[in-house]
């Protein structure tokens, strides 16, 4: 239950600066925002796939 709470509190965060890009007219910021915190958590997975694979 503890790595649903660090995801959704690292996410909201990205939302954040998602927001605030758009409200500040950075739109070229949005891609690079997007794609570092899905690129991140994509590294993240291969480490979470091993942990729930079945035996």
């Amino acid at each position: 239950m503890d790595k649903i709470h660090v995801f959704k509190n690292a996410y909201r965060k990205h939302c954040e600066y998602i927001l605030e890009a758009v409200v500040n007219f950075q739109f070229s910021d949005v891609e690079s925002l997007w794609y570092s915190f899905w690129n991140s958590s994509s590294e993240n997975r291969n480490q979470s796939d091993t942990l729930l694979t079945r035996p």
